[in-house]
């Protein structure tokens, strides 16, 4: 008994052969079903793609417009990521001693840029 197109064919008992017109259309379904899963992913690649070259256009236009903002959000950023790397690779005391002065000192400088 056979199944519908995207499940396999009946399965054939050891000893039985499988005729060529099945083979034949195995192949042909195989071929279908290789298409159509290569127009999926082709159209998914261009929609991502797109999507990401807007918003790449967006951030690009925004950190022209406020060069000031931008430099201070890569740099908290930057810090962030620092101490949390830091804190995981050295003892727990470490960072602390580290922390508060630099926290201290973005504070004093967010301070004197924004007065």
């Amino acid at each position: 008994m056979e199944t519908d197109q995207f499940k396999n064919p009946k399965q054939t008992m050891p000893g039985e052969s499988v005729s060529s017109s099945s083979q034949q259309d195995l192949s042909e379904r195989s071929s279908q079903l290789y298409g159509k899963t290569k127009q999926a992913v082709s159209q998914a690649y261009q929609k991502t793609s797109t999507e990401l070259s807007g918003t790449y256009d967006k951030a690009l236009n925004y950190s022209r417009e406020n060069p000031g903002k931008v430099a201070l959000i890569a740099a908290g950023a930057g810090l962030g990521i620092g101490l949390t790397i830091a804190s995981m690779t050295k003892s727990r005391s470490q960072p602390s001693r580290y922390a508060q002065p630099i926290v201290n000192a973005l504070s004093d400088v967010a301070r004197e840029y924004f007065r």
